[in-house]
């Protein structure tokens, strides 16, 4: 199978989940995330936020986390699909949301970052394999993104679905994880 076969198989398999379960799932991501994230350095953390319709991780606890700890600063983008660019945002409890048009939320009038500034990107994804590959949407957007991170950036995967063996067509552009948090456990790569 190749990358688009199986993200479609994949993504498919996560919209298939019930309600208890996705939501099953989701506190499991966010409860090894946290105590990842307690003993993690770095203090500026990226975060996704959910398109709820893909049944993607509910981020949001993650997001209040983030924003009661002294410890950390997050950081959430905008993308912008004419040009296939993210700005990024740093986060506070007076920001507002508003869905783009592909129902990811945008943050509305937040102050932006440069991105030299992020320590830690917590990624979506579709799926994963054990060498740290993700199968992500297929626009890119965020293997452009690491690419211009810091190298010591830390990337981990956020997902609600099981580990593949490997994916064996991964391509140059394609930006690996450091690791990846599901609902069964925490892989590091």
């Amino acid at each position: 199978m190749n990358k688009k076969v199986l993200r479609e198989l994949y993504l498919e398999k996560r919209k298939t989940l019930t309600p208890q379960e996705f939501d099953r799932r989701s506190q499991l991501v966010f409860s090894q995330t946290i105590d990842f994230l307690k003993t993690a350095e770095g203090s500026h953390i990226h975060l996704f936020l959910p398109i709820v319709h893909n049944k993607e991780v509910n981020t949001w606890p993650i997001l209040d986390f983030l924003l009661e700890s002294e410890k950390h600063t997050p950081i959430v983008s905008s993308t912008d699909f004419r040009t296939k660019k993210m700005a990024h945002y740093l986060i506070n409890n007076d920001t507002h949301f508003k869905n783009d048009s592909y129902g990811i939320p945008s943050p509305i009038g937040a102050e932006e970052i440069s991105i030299d500034k992020i320590d830690l990107v917590l990624t979506p994804l579709i799926s994963f394999d054990l060498a740290g590959n993700r199968i992500g949407y297929g626009g890119g957007y965020y293997d452009t993104f690491l690419s211009k991170c810091r190298k010591d950036v830390k990337v981990i995967g956020l997902a609600i679905t099981s580990s593949l063996d490997l994916i064996t067509y991964a391509e140059p552009h394609d930006h690996k994880m450091n690791m990846c948090i599901n609902h069964n456990r925490m892989f590091k790569f």
